[in-house]
Parts: structure tokens; C-alpha cells; sequence
């Protein structure tokens, strides 16, 4: 705890080799067959009061406080389509969100689709496809998939498998200067994340964006494994993924990863013993320590306040 106090005083950033994270004991939420046969696809808002999931449509589960038990589990009105709808992702503010349909095509040619809405209590806007080169429209149609926004709304993380062989998919990244800018060409994370011939999906970015989860498989339908990636800031390159492992490796059956934006927990589909996608539930796992680097703001709220330093001095460990 000392040196902990003591390197965050210099206002300098601590790194190790390879993140490490400890992991508390991983339970159910107990999502599955509320408003559906299965539950997928975690999205925690920022303020840790609303979980997004899916089924074949997008749904909210709400609590009342952090304490409370999780309830509603209703569709999100104006989202859904008469087709295929899943994997929400929503900018921190609460008023983006980007997610994964068939609407336009049917099939297999899911596409990623955006919307907004112009405060918490108004209404979300009728979805619009995100243009090409974002998803394909090529033949055979391709999956684009798993999409997930920063916490600014500036740049959107998502897997496809237009470049690579069908269903093994990639991890790309489009960014955009504001809200009501277009979105970049896309460009492919590094090949030792987005590696040729495996396939890497289910992105999900702490709200500083340093950490980086991810799912990896040697094939789409093969045992899925949680890696982690981290940085020193976000405008450094990313590190070498290793296994996040403890708790939440379970035997390769866990799928859609997502980080809460204060990092102190883990939410992941499982499915005990394997498959999908009938006893698909929603996991959690607290998030005890990590010992990759530190500049002290855990939180991202721009500043090295008393919760971001209590949580360091008791919690992560740095090596001697």
C-alpha cells in the first residue's frame, strides 16, 4: 500500500510485463428464462443500474441500486425488429447504441446497426445500418458482429469476417472526431490480437480504454477462452494478450465478455457444459486486483480522487 501511495504521488504510470488480474468467485445472475429461454450479450450501463442483454431481441434488466435485485427484463422499446436483434453496446452517456441484426437481409448477413435518442427518458430513434466499409455487402454475406463503443461514443470496436474465412472473424476498430461526424475506414487490431486463421470476437474496453477483454477460439464453434490486452494510455499501442483465467475460464465454454467501466467486475455468457445456446445464462466475477499499470484513475473520471486511491492501496498488487 505504501509504494502504491508513494508511485501514484509521482503521478507516473507503474507497468509490468503481462497483466494479471485475480478474480473473485463467478455466479450466475440468474438472467436466463426471464424473457427468453437464454440470456447473452452483457452490457452494463455506466452507472451499473441497467444490464442490456439479448436473447433474439434486445432486453434491460433494471435495479434500483448497486445492492438490488435485478428486474423488468423487458425488450428496450424502438430497437427491435421482426428479425434477428442481439448484442447491445452503449456509449456511457446513455444516448448511443450499436447493435447487431439481420433486419435489412435475413439470413446470415447480419449487419451492425445504430441509434440514438436525445436524453435518458426520450425515446430511441429508428436504427440506421452503419455504412460500408463498416459492414459488407458482398456475396456471400458477411458477419459483422459484437459491436462495442467506448465510453465517448468515439470509437467502435467490432468483430467480422469479411477478410478472413467465413465465420473465423477478426477484431476491427472505426473511429470518428464527434457524435455527428462519420465514422473512419476501418482498421484491424494487431495480428498478435486479431490473429490470421483463429478466430477473435466479443470485444469489450474498460471506460479509460487501456484494458481490453476479448474472446479467442481456434474456430467459431470451438472452445471460446477470455484473453485480456492491456496499454499504458490510449494512444499506445496495445500488449500482448495472455488467458484471463481464474474464475472466469470455464472449460472454454464462455462467450460475449463485458468489463463495467470502473473495472471492478466481469460479466461473460456461460453455458455449463458447453453448446449454445439453450442454458446460455449471464455471469458475473468481481474483479479483486490487477497488477499491469496504474496511473491511479481506475475510474476514468480525470482525476486521482479518494475512491480510485482506496481501492489501489488495498487492492492491487504491484510487485516488489
Amino acid at each position: 500500500g505504501l509504494l502504491l501511495a508513494a508511485l501514484l504521488s509521482t503521478g507516473e504510470s507503474v507497468a509490468v510485463a503481462d497483466p494479471v488480474f485475480r478474480f473473485g468467485d463467478a455466479q450466475p445472475l440468474g438472467i436466463r428464462g426471464q424473457g427468453g429461454f437464454y440470456a447473452s450479450g452483457p452490457e452494463l450501463s455506466s452507472d451499473g443500474l441497467t444490464l442490456y442483454y439479448s436473447n433474439l431481441v434486445v432486453r434491460q434488466a433494471i435495479r434500483q441500486s448497486l445492492s438490488d435485485p435485478w428486474e423488468d427484463f423487458s425488450p428496450v422499446p424502438g430497437v427491435n425488429s421482426g428479425q434477428y436483434t442481439k448484442h447491445p453496446t452503449i456509449s456511457a452517456d446513455g444516448l448511443t447504441m450499436v447493435v447487431q441484426s439481420n433486419r435489412s437481409r435475413g439470413g446470415d448477413d447480419r449487419d451492425l446497426w445504430m441509434t440514438t435518442r436525445s436524453s435518458l427518458d426520450s425515446p430511441w430513434g429508428e436504427p440506421v445500418r452503419l455504412p460500408d466499409p463498416i459492414n459488407s455487402s458482398g456475396s456471400p454475406p458477411s458477419f459483422e458482429r459484437d459491436p462495442e463503443l467506448t465510453a465517448d461514443g468515439l470509437t467502435l470496436y467490432y468483430a467480422t469476417d469479411a477478410n478472413d474465412s467465413p465465420r473465423v472473424h477478426d477484431i476491427y476498430m472505426v473511429t470518428r472526431p464527434s457524435t455527428s461526424e462519420p465514422w473512419s475506414e476501418p482498421v484491424e487490431l494487431p495480428e498478435y490480437i486479431s490473429a490470421p486463421m483463429q478466430h477473435e470476437s466479443m470485444p469489450s474496453i474498460s471506460a479509460d480504454e487501456r484494458i481490453l477483454f476479448f474472446i479467442r477460439a481456434e474456430w467459431w464453434d470451438l472452445p471460446h477462452t477470455i484473453w485480456v490486452s492491456t496499454r499504458l494510455s490510449k494512444s499506445d499501442p496495445w500488449g500482448q494478450p495472455v488467458p484471463a483465467g481464474g474464475s472466469v475460464d470455464r472449460f472454454g465454454h464462455e462467450y460475449h465478455v463485458d468489463v463495467s467501466h470502473d473495472v471492478s467486475s466481469l460479466r461473460f455468457d456461460y453455458q455449463p457444459g458447453g453448446g449454445c445456446c439453450g442454458e446460455l445464462d449471464i455471469w458475473e466475477a468481481p474483479i479483486l486486483a490487477f497488477n499491469f499499470f496504474s496511473d491511479g484513475d481506475i475510474d476514468a473520471s480525470g482525476a486521482l480522487d479518494a475512491r480510485d486511491i482506496d481501492r489501489l492501496t488495498t487492492e492491487v498488487a504491484i510487485p516488489e
